[in-house]
């Protein structure tokens, strides 16, 4: 019955075999390879002998040989064959393919995307026929509805199918023409019609049939190069898929382009900039190629980290756990949707919590796949593709049949054809499969829709071992390829004679590389295991190994030595960034680029990159199931012998992340192969001087660890893929000229190996300091060393003038003006009071009250070569060691008649480590006392103050065990080019008339906040000097904003006075007119919370109108904003919850006109106490970012959102003062508190 369905229209082939038999088994990979290049015929394989019904069905069809291919047509047996003859197999299918219908012919002459749309749509209405073939709806088609008038009428064959199937328009009968029926009877037209669309949906018209009719003709003696020939074809017959111009279009509306273009353009101005390009001269002439280029780089890279997933083994669609995989994963039939997109194939895969079985379909059709973005590599190769030709890059599909397939791009630049593999993010490093891999590679051929190549000599060093392996007659085989290639060029293609002329000259150029072997260290991303996939799954396939990791060979030797531009500027400095995988050696203006993280490693052992994609994180670890024993070993060194240099200051900043108790990261640093120091700190900070050393050599080793994630438990350069957090190492050596003779130079070096390095990690004792000769002489020269110099490592506090007890009072013309502001410059080192007033104070302790256990560091940034970066530490690390800095503001001597309002407070606290916690308390002789870990304050705790106490400090946590000093920083802040202000105090003067109302006066004289530029990376506050200008005072706010954390209020409330505000996730928190919640902290905070946090981005902007009482929001943000505005009544429902998408236009929130009749409808109809609650309810609006919440979410309570806010209308509230202070409503509830 199957069968007599099936085969209307159709023609279906059926090969019986059994499960002992060698020629069946030899026979099913071709027939396999026939089913993916003849689509429009059905194929399928009996075993007999697996189940009694199959041997039954077996025998109903007299079948008593194996094998024997039975052919179907229109329910009837046409054709037999016992044994295999694959040539006459061919010739007969031919023969008996029906011809198409003539309206699927006219189907098939619109444009590809066109007749594609078109045909799924009649297979739709096909399929709803014969799963339901008496439902009416499914038989009638409205002649005006979208489907039928936009989709089908325009298109030529389109109405000619629904005719062809039995539909009628029967325009004379009782529908008066408005509908098409279908009319009664058997399905067998609809069956027959929709077996001839599958044609059209599987690009299967033209091509297959011209291969097929060629194979006889590619003959070989050979039956086992029939499936070379065979598997040929069948990829050969995808490719005009892919330049579909439909589909080119959709692929890019996925691809951030814009994003990536600017960081291919960034990328080739950094070369220009430093004058070459991988080390050859790059032109003006040449930039758009090369960009071109930096854009291929840029679209790998993305396309492995944020487009495509790599799936192992699908998830339950119940229980959503990973299923089962195994090796020999059984196979299950296509069902007509995985066939429509190319799925030969389809894996079973068993969930063992739900005892279900998951469909894994190996889809290689690439619409599909921008759906699905999952895969392996056939469907990562296939993606990938699909892109590349969309952004119109000269591509070629490249098939392994060892089993792997990539892509090769053609550069314009280098003007040759580059490797990319998108599974590994590797360009151009064909030697990876053959070294790294240890694949044994016998044929590699890349193809496109217009050209078909044997590339094999371009993956192997070793082209005579690679002959040994082929088996196949050589001139035989080019025969193929090239009547295979002039077949698709002349017959199908019809290819123009430049385009031609062009493919062979780029043929020539390809042939003449082929001849010289590529040189293995040519690149070192070709020593790499693979990395895609489980370990597991790598290991069975032979192409990793539990005792190497990636790159982890014996070859890395690499020494840095001072080039020409490291030379002119005294300096040598590394960086490297795990998320680009890139080095970086800056030297002034030059910078080069060295792409893999082991490609300046000296000494490196049991060492991989590992990339987790469902976390975004990147890091450096052993390898994957090595061990809980084994140790993996890093280390870098610049050896400056015969260079004419000696080692001068030395600056190591360095990360590492531990997860187990049990594992470590121990960080040591050598000079002339003598130890100088040894840490196992996660955050390495190390600065020393070489004292005329040679060489300097950085190592880290990775060991410890237990289970069987005991190689993951230890980890160096974590960081999010993002690219936030900056650089996580730097290697900075400053360079002196080698003046000393031999024998003081060897009397030099120990002596600086013995000095006790100044080090975060090794702390001075509490009596040490960084600057000689006397306390006086030290704060004499404080200032010129850090200004002349620019190269003070550690600038201690107690050399410097001013030794605390100092108490602030304002100067008359701080008195006239209402307004006190103190303001420090750490890299000046200076205090200034008062904008109007610019007598400066030098020295960090000359304005402060008291000082404990703190020392001021400026040092060279490793973030950003060439610059410095500032802070104030603490002297000596440790549990019991807290380091403080208090200021007093103190009004007494002025009598009772002023007082202290509106504190602004900016102090820039960096709490480096969870080990340490750094506050600023606040107190004053009011009684009130504030302590905030945020490095913005605006408040009420002076107001009405006579003095207030400002103290700053840095505490380490009692179970925290480590003892680095420099956990926890003060005023850090990068860059002196800019006019950074780390510390600034800012307060009004307010003179009183009675000693009774300090509290009147000072709420008398509220003010806004000071503005402020922004903050910078890292949490590093930028102010301009500008920022302290007295503010104007204004009138009283319009509306208060909360933000919330999931269940917690986070942070103080924002109120609005002016016309418009945004509320945005940047970290400028004072700016009059945002409400930068990135700012806020939050000590709960959870990792779901933390990533809504990033994407809120730009936020949302509201505006009110304040002739009308209207409110407006507009959604700034890259992401959806949800929102819950019940004085507007959406769709007349109060509660219903509105998605604002990127780009939608502004959205009226609330209305004061309609406030205040629902209000008075609230009150004609409701009792009091009722009516006053339901008003208000429609006193504020709700917006979430990100996720949303109620009926139509997953999410039902706002609470359960990770980032949301509450805007409150305090108009709105006012207007209900009356009720809400009726002594007759006192005890009713109110959401004003």
């Amino acid at each position: 019955e199957t069968i007599a369905t099936e085969s209307q229209g159709h023609l279906v082939v059926i090969m019986f075999s059994a499960s002992w038999c060698q020629p069946c088994n030899r026979a099913k990979p071709l027939v396999n390879v026939m089913a993916s290049c003849l689509s429009d015929v059905s194929f399928g394989v009996l075993v007999s002998d697996e189940s009694p019904a199959n041997e039954a069905c077996a025998m109903s069809f007299d079948v008593n040989a194996f094998p024997t291919i039975i052919l179907f047509l229109d329910g009837q047996e046409v054709w037999r064959q016992r044994g295999f003859n694959q040539l006459e197999l061919i010739n007969r299918i031919q023969q008996l393919r029906p011809q198409l219908d003539e309206c699927v012919a006219a189907l098939l002459e619109n444009e590809p995307g066109l007749a594609r749309s078109a045909a799924n749509i009649l297979l739709r209405i096909a399929d709803n026929i014969l799963a339901h073939p008496i439902e009416e709806k499914y038989r009638r088609l409205k002649v005006s509805s979208n489907t039928v008038s936009e989709k089908l009428l325009p298109v030529s064959g389109g109405i000619e199918c629904l005719f062809a199937m039995g539909f009628t328009d029967d325009a004379g009968g009782s529908n008066n023409g408005e509908y098409f029926e279908l009319a009664p009877g058997p399905l067998v037209r609809v069956a027959k019609i929709r077996n001839q669309l599958v044609r059209v949906v599987t690009d299967s018209r033209h091509l297959p049939s011209i291969y097929v009719n060629m194979i006889p003709a590619l003959a070989s003696p050979k039956a086992t190069n029939h499936q070379l020939v065979f598997s040929l074809m069948s990829h050969l017959s995808g490719m005009p898929k892919y330049e579909d111009p439909g589909l080119q279009s959709r692929a890019r509306e996925c691809i951030p382009l814009t994003r990536l273009e600017e960081a291919a353009r960034t990328q080739v101005r950094q070369q220009l900039s430093a004058g070459n390009s991988g080390g050859c001269q790059l032109t003006e002439a040449q930039v758009p190629a090369a960009e071109r280029d930096a854009l291929l780089c840029e679209l790998t890279a993305w396309f492995k980290t944020e487009f495509f997933k790599w799936t192992n083994s699908p998830k339950c669609s119940v229980c959503h756990q990973d299923c089962q995989s195994s090796s020999n994963a059984a196979s299950l039939p296509p069902n007509e949707e995985e066939r429509r997109y190319g799925a030969i194939r389809v894996e079973s895969h068993y969930c063992q919590r739900c005892q279900r079985v998951e469909r894994f379909p190996r889809y290689n059709h690439p619409e599909k796949l921008l759906q699905t973005r999952h895969g392996r590599c056939g469907e990562w190769a296939n993606c990938f593709y699909l892109l590349c030709r969309a952004l119109n890059f000269d591509t070629r599909f490249t098939y392994d049949v060892t089993d792997h397939v990539w892509v090769e791009v053609f550069s314009e630049l280098e003007q040759r054809w580059l490797h990319v593999d998108p599974c590994e993010n590797l360009i151009d490093a064909p030697l990876v499969y053959e070294s790294g891999w240890k694949k044994s590679l016998s044929f590699v051929f890349a193809m496109s829709h217009e050209e078909l190549v044997d590339v094999s000599w371009r993956y192997s060093a070793e082209h005579k071992q690679l002959l040994t392996k082929r088996r196949v007659n050589e001139i035989w085989l080019d025969q193929v390829v090239d009547c295979l290639e002039r077949t698709l060029q002349n017959d199908y293609l019809h290819l123009g004679t430049e385009r031609k002329r062009l493919l062979r000259l780029r043929r020539v150029h390809e042939i003449v590389e082929f001849l010289t072997p590529r040189r293995l260290g040519a690149n070192s991303a070709e020593l790499q295991g693979r990395q895609s996939g489980s370990l597991v799954w790598r290991l069975n396939r032979g192409e990793t190994s539990t005792t190497a990791g990636s790159n982890d060979t014996s070859r890395h030797d690499f020494k840095f030595t001072p080039n020409s531009y490291e030379a002119a500027v005294g300096k040598m400095c590394l960086t490297y960034d795990p998320v680009k995988d890139v080095y970086q050696r800056a030297a002034g203006n030059n910078v080069d680029t060295i792409s893999g993280w082991h490609a300046c490693l000296n000494r490196c052992s049991r060492l991989a990159r590992k990339l987790e994609s469902d976390w975004q994180m990147v890091y450096l670890c052993r390898p994957e199931g090595c061990p809980s024993g084994t140790d993996g070993e890093a280390s870098w060194l610049i050896d400056l012998a015969g260079s004419g240099f000696v080692v001068g200051k030395i600056c190591v900043n360095a990360e590492a992340k531990i997860f187990d108790g049990s594992a470590s990261v121990r960080w040591s640093v050598e000079l002339d192969g003598s130890q100088v120091a040894e840490s196992k700190a996660e955050c390495f900070r190390f600065e020393t001087q070489g004292g005329g050393a040679k060489s300097v050599r950085v190592t880290a080793l990775l060991a410890g660890g237990q289970g069987d994630l005991a190689w993951q438990k230890c980890q160096l350069f974590r960081r999010s893929l993002d690219g936030s957090g900056g650089s996580p190492f730097s290697f900075i050596v400053e360079l002196q000229p080698d003046s000393l003779t031999d024998e003081s130079a060897s009397s030099a070096v120990p002596a600086a190996k013995a000095r006790d390095a100044r080090s975060s990690n090794t702390p001075a004792p509490a009596s040490s300091s960084s600057a000689s000769g006397s306390a006086s002489d030290n704060a004499a020269s404080s200032l010129s060393t850090i200004d002349q110099s620019g190269k003070a490592a550690n600038v201690d506090g107690a050399g410097d003038s001013g030794r605390g007890g100092y108490v602030i009072t304002p100067t008359e013309r701080e008195l006239a003006s209402g307004q006190l502001a103190l303001t420090y410059d750490i890299f000046s080192d200076k205090y200034t009071r008062s904008s109007d007033d610019h007598s400066a104070t030098i020295g960090w302790r000359s304005c402060t009250f008291s000082t404990s256990n703190l020392r001021r560091v400026l040092e060279d940034n490793p973030g950003c070569p060439g610059r410095k970066v500032a802070f104030l530490c603490r002297e000596r690390g440790g549990s019991d060691e807290i380091g403080s800095i208090e200021w007093r503001v103190d009004l007494s001597a002025l009598g009772g008649a002023y007082r202290l309002a509106n504190l602004r407070l900016m102090l820039s606290l960096a709490a480096n480590h969870c080990g340490v916690v750094v506050e600023t308390c606040l107190s004053s002789d009011t009684g009130t006392s504030v302590t905030v870990q945020e490095s913005f304050y605006s408040g009420e705790v002076a107001n009405g103050a006579r003095w207030l106490s400002v103290r700053a400090q840095i505490r380490q946590l009692p179970n925290e065990t480590g003892s680095d000093s420099t956990w926890g920083q003060l005023f850090r802040v990068a860059d002196s080019s800019c006019p950074l202000l780390p510390l600034s105090l800012s307060l009004d003067i307010v003179k009183v008339q009675e000693e009774q109302q300090p509290a009147a006066a000072a709420a008398s004289h509220l003010q806004t906040h000071a503005p402020v530029s922004a903050f910078l990376p890292g949490g590093q506050f930028a102010m301009p000097l500008s920022a302290f200008v007295p503010a104007a005072t204004t009138t009283a706010p319009w509306c208060s904003v909360q933000y919330y954390e999931l269940k917690t209020k986070v942070g103080e409330s924002y109120h609005a006075s002016g016309p418009e505000f945004t509320i945005d996730g940047y970290t400028c928190p004072l700016a009059p007119n945002r409400f930068s919640v990135g700012a806020l902290s939050n000590v709960n905070r959870c990792r779901e919370v933390e990533s809504v946090r990033r994407l809120i981005g730009r936020g949302v902007h509201i505006q009110r109108n304040a002739d009308t009482g209207e409110v407006f929001l507009t959604n700034l943000s890259n992401s959806p904003v949800f929102l819950q505005a019940p004085c507007i009544n959406y769709d007349s429902n109060p509660g219903v919850v509105v998605r604002l998408d990127v780009g939608s236009d502004k959205l009226l929130v609330f209305s004061m006109q309609s406030f205040l009749e629902k209000v008075q409808q609230l009150r004609g109809r409701w009792p009091p106490r009722e009516a006053l609650n339901r008003a208000q309810a429609l006193c504020s609006i709700r917006l979430s970012f990100v996720k949303g919440w109620g009926h139509n979410y997953q999410l039902q309570c706002i609470m359960s959102t990770p980032c949301h806010c509450e805007v409150i209308f305090n108009e709105a509230y006012r207007e209900l003062d009356g009720d809400l202070t009726n002594p007759a409503l006192a005890d009713m509830p109110s959401s004003m508190s």
